[in-house]
């Protein structure tokens, strides 16, 4: 009898043991959380039947594959000056990043862009008066990086585009450029030394 009840307890701590094992089975088990960081997506601009592409030009060559001189010095810069030569240099020299252009190097006959994405006068006029663009959206802050004329890399929270005309590229010291206030989103066209460095945009 004693062996029938011991059997019996044991044959029911067995069924027991199944029926948890079970159970736990068909439990969900926790799963980590992946945080994806937040990623700012820069926008298209579309406007007069203009695409601006908010991507900043970064090459370091002419359309021919010559290479266009690094300015690596503030007195690299001013020698290209004092030459009217062409000269790139970085806009962030602490990362090696973004690219700016003295006029020289813009509207070199060997191209940096092909002439259906540069700012021509013409491009330049219908985003003049295209009040409505809301800059700021589309670029950040750090695109607003300039060179001066000592070789200084300043950010005044404007954004500086040359406007590529090749007809103007011997005439005088001073060249338009579209100047684009990044706070208020103002624009307008001024003229400015050749000398300065400042990005380039592809605009189709």
């Amino acid at each position: 009898m004693k062996l029938k009840s011991i059997f019996f307890s044991c044959f029911s701590l067995l069924i027991l043991v199944c029926l948890l094992n079970l159970f736990s089975c068909g439990e969900k088990k926790p799963t980590s959380t992946v945080i994806k960081k937040a990623v700012t997506i820069k926008e298209v601009i579309k406007i007069n039947g203009l695409v601006v592409q908010p991507i900043m030009v970064s090459s370091n060559t002419f359309l021919n594959g010559d290479k266009i001189p690094f300015a690596r010095t503030k007195n690299d810069w001013k020698k290209a000056i004092t030459l009217g030569q062409p000269a790139w240099c970085y806009a962030d020299t602490l990362n090696n990043k973004g690219i700016l252009y003295n006029y020289y190097a813009v509207c070199d006959k060997r191209g940096i862009q092909r002439k259906r994405d540069q700012l021509t006068p013409q491009k330049a006029e219908k985003l003049l008066v295209a009040k409505e663009i809301k800059w700021n959206k589309c670029f950040e802050r750090n695109d607003c990086a300039e060179k001066g004329l000592m070789g200084n890399i300043y950010n005044l929270n404007y954004l500086n585009l040359w406007i590529q005309d090749t007809l103007i590229q011997n005439q005088g010291k001073l060249s338009p450029c579209l100047v684009i206030d990044y706070k208020t989103n103002k624009i307008k066209i001024k003229n400015i030394n050749k000398g300065n460095g400042f990005h380039l945009l592809v605009i189709n």
